[in-house]
């Protein structure tokens, strides 16, 4: 049961992340045209933190779903013990750790 709860969670994050990203294009289709902007009609960096929030609530949303799979593998190894489970946690955030604070990628994006 514990891992059908982490599946069904899952599948609702993922589902709610792919809604969010349609609100983003529709924000982002449903800017008003440049020239709207340059004449100081509406604001730019209003419509902009505007879609840089969905993003970001998107994005968040989406490495839910991610972690609750990468968790999944966890609960998966209570079948064979609690030591198993414990274990297996541990290594579950070390990999999530090294992936969120410490790779490449963020270092890339920090840059």
């Amino acid at each position: 049961m514990v891992l059908v709860g982490i599946f069904v969670y899952a599948f609702f994050r993922f589902s709610w992340s792919m809604r969010q990203y349609t609100f983003v294009a529709l924000a982002i289709g449903g800017m008003p045209p440049p020239e709207a902007f340059a004449s100081g009609e509406h604001d730019r960096h209003h419509y902009a933190q505007r879609a840089g929030n969905l993003v970001s609530a998107a994005a968040e949303t989406f490495n839910d779903g991610l972690r609750a799979y990468y968790f999944s593998f966890a609960a998966m190894a209570w079948f064979f013990s609690p030591l198993a489970l414990v274990l297996a946690t541990a290594l579950v955030v070390l990999i999530l750790y090294g992936r969120e604070f410490r790779s490449e990628v963020l270092q890339v994006l920090r840059d």
